[in-house]
């Protein structure tokens, strides 16, 4: 069950971080681009395109343009989008692994802690138990049956009537 636990855990930190982190390299410049002007009415759509311009060059059609170190940063960042969200995942496994692992030793840890109290506990009970048996043995040793007591009072008091009915006549 401790497993089962650890996986949906594990399972759960890495789907949240993957949904809601802003994956973002904070070395790369931000590139904004300007919004796709509209299609003139006698303008064909060319769909998707690609098209090299020379300086003084007329665009074939609407679009935007970017320069080469744009076409580049835009490569690269695609290229290495993929190796940024590995890594957050990565980094996101780990860190829920190691809470998991620190949760599971501080588990342990109360666990260990409540045994040993517990046989603290039945220690000084085991220890208890046996002062108060050897408490009941020495009251039961020392315990004289009264009935040897009342039998003596009785003769005895049969002894002293006697006599002095004996001695009075």
């Amino acid at each position: 069950m401790k497993n089962t636990f650890g996986k949906w855990l594990l399972a759960f930190c890495t789907i949240s971080l993957v949904t809601f982190s802003n994956v973002k390299n904070s070395n790369a410049d931000e590139i904004t681009l300007p919004p796709v002007p509209q299609l003139q009415l006698d303008e064909p759509d060319v769909g998707k395109a690609i098209s090299p311009l020379k300086l003084g060059q007329k665009a074939p059609f609407t679009g935007i343009l970017l320069s080469p170190e744009a076409i580049a940063v835009v490569t690269s960042e695609l290229k290495t989008q993929k190796q940024r969200v590995e890594l957050e995942v990565n980094k996101a496994v780990k860190l829920c692994q190691n809470d998991y692992e620190t949760q599971l030793t501080i588990a342990k840890i109360d666990i260990n802690s409540t045994q040993q109290i517990a046989d603290a506990k039945q220690t000084a009970l085991v220890q208890q138990n046996d002062l108060l048996i050897k408490r009941i043995k020495v009251l039961e040793d020392s315990y004289v049956n009264p009935t040897w007591y009342i039998g003596g009072g009785f003769l005895g008091g049969i002894g002293i009537t006697t006599a002095i009915i004996l001695l009075t006549k």
